[in-house]
Formats: structure tokens, C-alpha cells, sequence
């Protein structure tokens, strides 16, 4: 049930039912022809030409401000062998939302839900030195998650999408940490102090037992024209993989010691992230995203008019 302390109230709460209706990304996206689904490919989005356009120009925007800020784009295989996983924790955590199949081989492999040891592989792949870090690995690959169809719903929940993911290779702080919970408990300490700074003590609020398997993280919400807030962004400070994949630098001494890992997503889910940015705009887009920026209406079908309208 659901309830309200005025009549004033619930007329409200009636008119931003009525404005989501309008609004659904799902019946504005077959409108302007933006995306669709089919039967043979459940939560598995078609992106019709012009949400194309639309998809492209916000991965366009994303590149050139992560180009700008020295972030490195790469891209890698959508299928990896279990081993990999197993190594990461995902194979403990994650498996159930994993796609897992056996090659013609016979070797098990899974389609990636996220793309971490993927960037974790890249900076292993050679010696990095102090003078790499920061080093700041992004991708916008095709991820997939196993979802059941009855959590499907459009693009605010599907199994296959991109993300904007970011993993950034950084040094550790100057106090010596061992062991996974005091490195946790150090994580956590870090993100508070990020926090504090930028938003105030009273500026967030902690959601305890929320964190990533290997590590606490900060979730950043949106609100959006229906006062309806998203989980969009994340920030996640990670010791752990780290030293699961026995990653190394070479330090200022010569010596070898371990990164820390900052996990980092701002559309988050691309799909998800366009699916609400269609109703909090009901489709009317900015300029500068929009799939048709200019429609020119002819006042009558004459000729020279016509004709005008084609050159312009």
C-alpha cells in the first residue's frame, strides 16, 4: 500500500505517474526509432540508426574528455578462459551472472561482465615503472551479464551493454597496510576523506555491506525531471586484485611494489545512461546528441519550394 499526508500530495504523485508513462524510454524509442528488441536475443538491444547516432555522439563526447586527461583507450577479447576469473574472485562472486559455455576444445570459458582483468592483463604485460603511474587504462567494451528475463525491462536493464569503465594504476599511500581487512578498512578510510572533502560530512550518506567484493566504492545518484534518482557512476578503491595477480612496479629505489587499483565508471551502463536520458527529456534532446538536430516544414509542395528546401 502507499499512502500520503495530504490530498496535494497525491494528485502529485499522480501526475509523475502520468508524465512516466509519456515519458517511458521504451515508447519514445520506438517513436523516434532509436532501438528495439527481438525474441531471439533477449535483453540484447538492436541500435536502429538513429539511436546510433545518439550513442555515438555521447561515446564521442567521452573520448575526447578522457583523451584530454590523458586516460588510454584499449579494447579486449569478450571471451576468457575460467582461469581468469577464478583469479580475479569473480568465478566465487559472479558466476551465476556469467555466460558459461565449453569451447570446441573443451576448455570453459565465460563472456566478460566486466572488464577488469582485462586492463589488469595490459599492465602486467610489461615492466611499469614509477614514472607510468598514474596509468589510466579505459574501454567501452561489450559486457554481459546474465540477468533472468524477469528483471529485463528495456535499456535500464539488459544482459548486454557498454560500459565507460576506467582503471587507474596509481601509487600506494606511504602507510603500510597487510592483510585484506585492514586494506579494506584502509580503503574505506580513503574514500571517506575524498568524501569529506568534496561534499562535506553530511554531504552522502554510507550504505554498509554494499561495497565490491574486492573493495568499498562510492555510488554516484542522479535525479532526474521526476525527481526519480539513478545509480549511475562509481568510484571503487581496490588492494585486492592487485595482489591476486602478483601486479608489481618498479619503485624510486629499484624495489618492486604493488599498485592500487581505482575502478571508475561515469555514464556507467551506456545503455542504462540513454534509456534515462529519454525520459528526462521525453526525447526532446540537446542539440548537440540529438539523432535529427533540424526538421524543415514547407508551408505548400510547389516546386521552387521544394526544391529550396532540398539545397538548404
Amino acid at each position: 500500500g502507499i499512502g500520503f499526508k495530504s490530498k496535494i500530495e497525491l494528485k502529485e504523485f499522480k501526475a509523475k505517474l502520468e508524465a512516466a508513462k509519456k515519458r517511458d524510454h521504451r515508447k519514445i524509442g520506438r517513436e523516434l526509432e532509436l532501438f528495439m528488441f527481438d525474441d531471439t536475443a533477449p535483453g540484447m538491444p538492436y541500435w536502429l540508426p538513429n539511436g546510433l547516432i545518439l550513442f555515438n555522439n555521447l561515446v564521442e563526447f567521452w573520448r575526447d574528455v578522457h583523451k584530454k586527461n590523458d586516460y588510454l583507450e584499449f579494447s579486449a577479447p569478450q571471451l576468457n578462459n575460467s582461469e581468469l576469473w577464478k583469479i580475479s574472485g569473480h568465478w566465487d562472486h559472479y558466476k551465476d551472472d556469467m555466460f558459461v559455455f565449453n569451447d570446441a576444445d573443451g576448455n570453459e570459458q565465460a563472456l566478460k561482465p566486466m572488464s577488469c582483468p582485462n586492463a589488469i592483463k595490459i599492465f602486467a604485460s610489461k615492466q611499469r615503472s614509477y614514472k607510468d603511474l598514474p596509468l589510466r587504462l579505459s574501454d567501452i567494451d561489450v559486457i554481459h551479464r546474465n540477468e533472468s528475463s524477469g528483471a529485463l525491462h528495456g535499456l535500464l536493464r539488459v544482459r548486454m551493454f557498454r560500459q565507460d569503465d576506467s582503471h587507474n594504476f596509481v601509487m600506494e599511500r606511504p602507510d603500510d597496510f597487510m592483510g585484506d581487512i585492514k586494506l579494506w578498512n584502509q580503503a574505506e578510510k580513503d574514500l571517506k576523506e575524498v568524501l569529506d572533502e568534496n561534499f562535506g560530512k553530511d554531504g552522502y550518506d554510507i550504505n554498509y555491506g554494499d561495497g565490491a567484493f574486492y573493495g568499498p566504492k562510492i555510488d554516484l545518484y542522479m535525479t532526474d525531471s521526476l525527481d526519480r534518482k539513478w545509480q549511475m557512476g562509481t568510484i571503487q578503491l581496490d588492494f585486492q586484485l592487485p595482489r591476486r595477480f602478483d601486479l608489481k612496479y618498479i619503485n624510486k629505489d629499484g624495489e618492486p611494489e604493488v599498485p592500487v587499483i581505482i575502478h571508475r565508471t561515469i555514464y556507467g551502463s551506456l545503455e542504462r545512461f540513454v534509456g534515462i536520458l529519454t525520459e528526462h527529456y521525453g526525447g526532446a534532446y540537446p542539440m548537440w546528441i540529438a539523432p535529427k538536430q533540424v526538421n524543415i516544414i514547407p508551408v505548400h509542395d510547389g516546386y521552387e519550394l521544394m526544391r529550396y528546401i532540398k539545397d538548404i
